[in-house]
């Protein structure tokens, strides 16, 4: 969130006070109480009644936006935003647990016992 948005984290004050560092420079100024109460200074119009509207709220058809609408089949997609703490390293490639080579599992295995009724395990006794 720090790096991508500027907002103001425990660990980012932290680690400028361990270092003694000016924490507002980091800081984007939207986050700044003088901007916060700036923005709520303004006072809102207060709304009439809806009986005085000069357009009567049933003059308008809402329509849904299909495309917006969730999915249901399948793995939900994520809505974090991604930054560089999201990176993974490289692992391993996944192994068959047979034969222990890459490129293929334990169902594909051209190792495996091709007659069904047999296990792995009757030809160990």
């Amino acid at each position: 969130m720090f790096q991508t948005l500027r907002y103001p984290c425990a660990h980012v004050v932290a680690a400028c006070a361990n270092y003694s560092l000016n924490v507002k420079q980091y800081i984007d100024d939207v986050y700044t109480l003088e901007r916060t109460l700036r923005i709520w200074g303004n006072e809102f119009p207060v709304l009439r009644d809806i009986l005085t509207w000069e357009v009567q709220p049933h003059a308008f058809e809402m329509l849904p936006d299909w495309s917006l609408r969730r999915r249901v089949k399948g793995r939900p997609t994520t809505m974090r935003i991604r930054n560089d703490m999201d990176v993974r390293e490289q692992v391993d490639p996944k192994r068959c647990t047979i034969c222990r080579t890459v490129g293929h599992n334990r169902s594909k295995c051209p190792h495996r016992n091709v007659y069904t009724g047999q296990s792995s395990r009757s030809e160990r006794n």
